[in-house]
């Protein structure tokens, strides 16, 4: 999202630039003098007022939003006096976040736009777009959607830092194979560990400081399957709809160098740090008679049986058994399918 911020450019807080960057918005910090011609020129998404200001300036610079639907929070001192909240408000501003708060609070109320977005499109579902893979959230805060399935697996807190540059020092990992059929795409989730981060996982999961690499490899594989499971429920919600392969885990390979592969490092309370690398790859589709679907093969779209009837949903991956159903029942003579992740 375009996030601009209200205030001083001398008394910005780096803290709250440096948040909203980490979680991938692009940041302005513009002086409030000047902030009604920005809003006007280049609407942002979310407009954060730093008080304390002048009334006739909130006023102003709420009224500039008019049309634009900016979500206007105001962000309260301390040392704030009694009248600020209300007053804001009847200023226009739709929230308020009062000091001191922590990074958590300040992202999560700063999203809540695009939370209200994707309520909207389950009330109001003739109205709604399907989204791309890249608008996502599930996608766009990728590392934060693993790190809560990681937590439970470590019984641990979980730091999400996005990486810069996708690059690691790992020696072994697991990625797990995503197929988005509907769309010719694939998606790769890997769960990277160094060599440090090998042996912190085998003392805390292991009891052994020098695991096998066959035993940490388990590990990551699980971990790779966790993150595929819980990629795929993020983005179910938002009408994207993938299919996960089996992972696969050994010696780590090269950090994908496309534009499309992003970075996150998860960093464990008792010390293990992995890496989450997610990459996107065109993936082609193939038209197949129905009489030689067999199992493994990813369904593009819904089947139906000549009443009409759902059958299988799109994106469902065949067992031999419903492959084998699907030849004798089906009325149409040639399946759209992806083949197996």
């Amino acid at each position: 999202m375009r996030i601009m911020v209200a205030t001083p450019r001398s008394e910005a807080s780096p803290r709250t630039l440096e948040v909203l960057r980490d979680r991938g918005h692009q940041v302005e910090v513009v002086e409030p003098e000047g902030a009604v011609t920005h809003i006007r020129v280049r609407p942002p998404d979310v407009l954060l007022v730093c008080l304390p200001m002048e009334p006739v300036l909130l006023r102003a610079l709420c009224a500039a939003d008019a049309g634009h639907a900016a979500y206007i929070i105001a962000l309260i001192p301390d040392d704030h006096i009694a009248r600020s909240v209300p007053s804001a408000i009847a200023a226009g501003c739709h929230d308020v976040l009062k000091a001191p708060f922590t990074d958590e609070e300040l992202w999560t109320r700063v999203e809540v736009l695009e939370r209200l977005r994707g309520w909207n499109r389950f009330a109001n579902p003739n109205t709604s777009a399907k989204h791309t893979y890249e608008e996502a959230r599930g996608w766009r805060f990728l590392g934060d959607v693993v790190a809560d399935d990681i937590e439970s697996m470590l019984c641990q807190r979980v730091r999400v830092t996005p990486h810069g540059a996708c690059s690691d020092h790992a020696v072994r990992m697991a990625s797990i194979p995503m197929v988005l059929s509907a769309d010719h795409l694939e998606l790769f989730i890997a769960v990277r560990a160094t060599r440090e981060g090998c042996a912190q996982l085998g003392e805390n999961l292991l009891g052994d400081p020098d695991p096998a690499p066959e035993m940490i490899d388990d590990v990551l594989r699980e971990m790779a399957n966790a993150a595929g499971g819980a990629v795929k429920r993020a983005l179910l919600p938002e009408g994207i709809v993938l299919t996960t392969g089996l992972p696969i885990g050994g010696d780590a390979d090269p950090v994908p160098s496309t534009t499309t592969a992003r970075a996150w490092d998860l960093d464990a309370e008792g010390g293990a740090t992995l890496t989450i690398v997610a990459d996107v790859r065109p993936r082609r589709n193939f038209v197949v008679p129905t009489r030689t679907l067999c199992e493994g093969m990813v369904i593009v779209d819904d089947l139906r049986n000549a009443a009409g009837v759902l059958l299988l949903p799109g994106g469902t991956r065949l067992t031999a058994t419903t492959a084998e159903r699907l030849r004798r029942i089906l009325s149409v003579a040639h399946v759209e399918i992806s083949s197996a992740a």
